[in-house]
């Protein structure tokens, strides 16, 4: 049985007026690079996001 991993990296920064979320584009299954384009935040409300 082979052992497959999912996940991505993505990160949240919370200053005092501020917060950042990032996130890499890659998306993979395994050890294939299926897209190097998909959008993984999205903004939900002009103080709401989510990633």
């Amino acid at each position: 049985m082979s052992q497959t991993y999912f996940g991505a990296t993505t990160v949240g920064i919370r200053g005092k007026d501020f917060v950042v979320l990032a996130s890499e584009r890659r998306m993979s299954y395994g050890g294939y690079i299926l897209s190097r384009s998909i959008r993984k935040v999205f903004k939900i409300t002009d103080k709401i996001g989510v990633a």
